[in-house]
């Protein structure tokens, strides 16, 4: 018996499950699919129904006798989704494909039905929104992030963990725990990384991680970004950021809001391009 503990084998190609691809679309396009399929059926049994009509052997029947061509789409329409009115019946082999077209139906509707429960119930895929850039504050030696939850509703319970690639090696930090995220922007500052060894360490392929796992509704909720020193912009503090005001209600059709959320001041240095003029003084 294999055990369920864990896998080394390589799957022959990647997956989605069924949550991952019903999160991803749309609403509309679920209505679509299931629209889809449901008619696929209706049109491949009324063509059979047809077919044996044409040749003599009608399959449907009313009570005034076999079923009109046009009344063959309206039988297998209420088959599939199991209403049956009873002014047409089946009859041969068409009893075997109404059975067959009413399960079909059943599992439709069942598949529908999960996956628009599912859709429902998933936090939108935008609910956080990061900054385009992450920071490095140069006063404190720290990074910041800015990011915010764009929901009507806090977020809680929420996990945060930070990762640093320097060097090549991963830096894994502690998660931080907090009771519950506001719908205002967040300026968040992360643990201490001093400058001088970035300078020395870092390299290309180096990078910064940030996750965020909360609840949300009634689902748990989980965003994550990744930035490269290219990315990462050297301010000093975060001062100006946390003083402006916008950022207790943001207002997202604001111009103000988008140019301060994706803080970038004249003339500013990224991580890299610090680094790569610092290293060519000291040469």
């Amino acid at each position: 018996m294999k055990s369920r503990l864990a896998s080394h084998d390589l799957p022959s190609k990647r997956a989605s499950s069924f949550v991952e691809r019903i999160s991803h679309a749309s609403t509309w396009h679920i209505a679509g699919a299931g629209i889809l399929l449901y008619v696929a059926p209706v049109v491949v049994f009324t063509l059979i129904e047809i077919i044996f009509s044409l040749v003599g052997h009608p399959l449907v029947y009313s009570s005034e006798g076999p079923a009109k061509l046009i009344e063959l789409p309206y039988f297998n329409l209420i088959t599939i989704i199991t209403i049956g009115y009873g002014d047409l019946h089946p009859v041969g082999w068409g009893r075997v494909f109404s059975v067959a077209e009413g399960l079909i139906g059943v599992g439709i509707f069942g598949l529908l039905v999960a996956a628009l429960t599912t859709k429902l119930l998933s936090p939108r895929p935008n609910s956080v929104v990061f900054s385009r850039y992450a920071y490095y504050c140069t006063d404190e030696q720290r990074f910041l992030l800015i990011f915010v939850n764009t929901t009507n509703t806090p977020i809680v319970n929420v996990d945060m963990t930070s990762y640093f690639k320097l060097g090549g090696d991963w830096s894994v930090r502690p998660s931080i725990r907090t009771p519950f995220i506001t719908t205002s922007v967040q300026t968040f500052h992360l643990d201490k990384e001093p400058l001088e060894e970035i300078v020395e360490l870092l390299r290309e392929g180096d990078v910064f991680r940030f996750g965020i796992t909360g609840s949300l509704g009634l689902s748990t909720y989980s965003a994550a970004v990744q930035y490269h020193a290219d990315k990462i912009v050297m301010i000093p503090n975060r001062n100006e950021l946390i003083s402006y005001e916008g950022f207790h209600s943001p207002d997202f059709r604001s111009v103000n809001i988008s140019e301060m959320f994706h803080y970038q001041p004249p003339k500013s240095l990224t991580l890299a391009d610090y680094v790569e003029r610092k290293r060519k003084q000291e040469v």
